[in-house]
């Protein structure tokens, strides 16, 4: 018998507070997975990232321990990245070291996109970005079927946020 307590398939969240909570957790575990020979990858969803988190050291953190794993990826899909390094300058800064390994992508054509985080074993779903209501879900058939969307969001995207702005 393990000790591992038993983790329910989904689990809801209010707040902002709740979501950034449930995304470091997804981004702990991930780091905690066993590196290559299998690809893992955390593919994150979002208009403008404005409202994450994403100046949080543990958060940050987090990433560089999952990110230094072999075979593994942060995949970025927005609208636009404009106010990226205004509103997360820490990130911004963090990502220089690990643009080998974090792919931004802007969608070409119109498209809303919602607050989405697939991580290899929990897909955060928000549902209301006004009071951000989600879930977390654990079972790998939402997973799979959040894949197609983002699949389709990718499709519609290009390369984005340049790790340098060159001039002449």
């Amino acid at each position: 018998m393990t000790d591992e307590p038993v983790l329910p398939d989904s689990v809801a969240f209010q707040g902002r507070q709740a979501f950034d909570e449930a995304l470091l957790a997804q981004v702990q575990g991930a780091a905690r997975l066993p590196t290559a020979p299998v690809l893992h990858e955390l593919i994150w969803v979002d208009a403008d990232f404005a409202d994450w988190g994403l100046d949080s050291p543990a958060l940050m953190s987090g990433l560089s321990q999952f990110l230094r794993g072999r075979g593994r990826r942060l995949k970025m899909i927005a609208t636009r990245w404009d106010e990226m390094t205004r509103r997360h300058p820490r990130f911004s800064m963090w990502r220089r070291d690990f643009a080998h390994v974090v792919e931004p992508f802007v969608t070409v054509e119109p498209v809303a996109l919602r607050p989405l985080a697939l991580g290899p074993d929990s897909l955060i779903d928000v549902a209301d970005t006004v009071y951000w209501r989600g879930l977390v879900m654990r079972a790998a058939t939402d997973r799979a079927a959040a894949r197609p969307m983002i699949g389709q969001w990718l499709q519609m995207s290009e390369p984005a946020w340049p790790v340098t702005t060159l001039g002449l």
